[in-house]
């Protein structure tokens, strides 16, 4: 090795940088670029109209939460502690301790129910509610319904996909599949892009979900046919149970995840609803971008989660802590980085009146969804270091801020419209949020993070403020 490849080696170290958080960064700087060109192409090729339609699908979509119900981040977390026993051989083999090969593939087998029963309910369920929804007050200009229901069953089926990758990123498959999501972005991207070349108007996110699930089938069964498997027949001798193990956990995440959805997904409907589709599309276009840099920067903390999950069960606090506090501080700061660059953008495209900058709301609401977007990396980070416990401390806080926020945007949004929103957001992020989570963080790291006096998680309570 040459002294300057272990001199980039160490940097990437200090920062916590490694190759599953490489291929997550790239799969998240990838939609990053390809967001400003996906929004540019928006703006080009559908009119104002259709999207708001495009950019309130996403956000009805988003109701798939109630189906779901958290169980993708339960089954990573819960995997992870079993992987801590086994470990997969170059032939794709896994081995190790017998009983934790049993629990991990009895977890696979009922997650597998799950979510296909998750399928079944976004494709049917949602697809008649978001039909009630956009037939309220359809635009007489606007082909929306063979789109919307052909969105939901491709939405069903891409979830049940879910489950194959959840497993496999608790099982430390961290590199493949980062690498996986790597390449999807990118199929949905170029796709996406072609589409709207051609004219496909509000086809275009079915069309780019096809060339998805496509390429996780591909993907799926090429590289871990064995694996899964192995998973799918291996014989049960020893079990999780959903109800002792699994669900106490996951109810919390449910509500936790639940309340996200009123606290993320609530803008554009509510705007859509009293203000028409082409306000829902300004600040559609304007969440996709905050939204986007919040999920990129992110790329540097969730792959840490089943290696959190890995450290708690040896329990090997000092080196948890450690890559926890590198964790974090790069995050903030590539969030810090992007949200200067966006708004940036947003500026010039203002200053200069150039025809996009009507497509999406100014410098001011932009600043305020922007800001939030950096704080929210702190409580993703202390929310994903504390989930590693098998534990679902924020329930109450997510409750919450999700009630606030849904509040707020409800409140603010039906009389002021979007730049409203944007405020009433940012002020219970700051305000709430991020000082009430720090708290919670502190208090339970303090009770848990005892060598040898953690025997179960599931003992300790956590202090909310």
């Amino acid at each position: 090795m040459s002294r300057m490849d272990w001199h980039w080696r160490k940097v990437l170290a200090r920062g916590a940088i490694d190759r599953p958080v490489i291929f997550g960064f790239a799969a998240n700087a990838w939609q990053i670029l390809a967001a400003p060109i996906s929004l540019l192409l928006i703006a080009k090729f559908l009119t104002p109209a259709i999207q708001g339609y495009y950019f309130t699908f996403g956000s009805v979509l988003a109701l798939s939460v109630f189906a779901e119900m958290g169980l993708g981040r339960v089954v990573i977390q819960f995997a992870s502690h079993e992987w801590a026993s086994v470990s997969l051989g170059p032939d794709g083999e896994i081995s190790g301790d017998a009983g934790a090969r049993s629990r991990l593939a009895s977890l696979f087998k009922f997650s597998s129910l799950w979510y296909s029963a998750v399928g079944v309910t976004v494709a049917g369920g949602i697809g008649l509610a978001g039909y009630v929804f956009f037939s309220w007050n359809p635009h007489p200009e606007v082909v929306w319904v063979w789109p919307w229901f052909s969105l939901c069953f491709l939405t069903g089926v891409d979830l049940y996909l879910s489950n194959f990758t959840f497993m496999l990123e608790g099982c430390n498959q961290l590199s493949q599949v980062y690498f996986y999501q790597f390449i999807r972005r990118i199929v949905t991207s170029s796709v996406l892009w072609l589409v709207l070349f051609l004219g496909g108007n509000l086809w275009i996110a079915p069309a780019a979900l096809v060339a998805a699930i496509l390429w996780t089938l591909i993907y799926l069964g090429v590289r871990y046919r064995a694996f899964l498997s192995q998973l799918l027949f291996f014989p049960i001798t020893s079990k999780l149970s959903w109800g002792k193990d699994l669900w106490p956990m996951q109810w919390r995440i449910a509500v936790s995840w639940i309340s996200g959805y009123f606290a993320f997904s609530l803008f554009t409907p509510v705007i859509f609803h009293y203000w028409g589709p082409v306000e829902a599309g300004r600040i559609g276009m304007t969440w996709k971008l905050a939204s986007t840099l919040m999920m990129g920067a992110t790329a540097v903390i969730i792959p840490k989660g089943p290696q959190f999950g890995i450290l708690i069960a040896k329990k090997a606090y000092q080196a948890l802590d450690k890559l926890f506090y590198k964790t974090v501080v790069s995050a903030t700061l590539i969030a810090l980085a992007g949200s200067s660059a966006v708004f940036l953008l947003v500026f010039v495209l203002y200053r200069y009146h150039y025809p996009l900058a009507s497509r999406m709301l100014g410098p001011l609401p932009t600043a305020f969804f922007l800001m939030a977007a950096v704080l929210m990396q702190v409580s993703i980070a202390q929310s994903t270091y504390l989930r590693a416990y098998r534990k679902e401390p924020f329930m109450v806080l997510s409750v919450a801020a999700g009630a606030l926020i849904a509040l707020s945007t409800w409140a603010l949004g039906s009389r002021y419209g979007c730049t409203a929103v944007a405020a009433g957001y940012l002020a219970v992020t700051a305000l709430f949020s991020v000082p009430c989570g720090a708290l919670i963080w502190r208090r339970c790291r303090k009770a848990w993070n005892v060598p040898g006096g953690l025997n179960d998680p599931a003992e300790i309570q956590p202090a909310y403020p």
